[in-house]
């Protein structure tokens, strides 16, 4: 038997966030934490921007990014 999921009170969620928001500041740094909090097709445009002004900035890739726009 598969027990209940428990649900989570929206104090328990919001502290969930906090928690997952200064994670993400101490790992990746202020922009990754304010960009990881977007909307996902949001997200999607901002990263595909910021790989094509890096190439208009002379930015070499090693590798090709996925979702590049050209």
């Amino acid at each position: 038997m598969i027990p209940a999921t428990q649900t989570l009170t929206a104090a328990q969620r919001e502290r969930i966030c906090e928690i997952r928001e200064d994670h993400l500041r101490r790992a990746f740094g202020d922009e990754i934490a304010r960009v990881s909090k977007m909307p996902l097709m949001e997200r999607y445009r901002y990263v595909a921007w910021m790989i094509d002004n890096g190439r208009k900035h002379g930015v070499k890739h090693v590798r090709e990014p996925r979702g590049v726009t050209e």
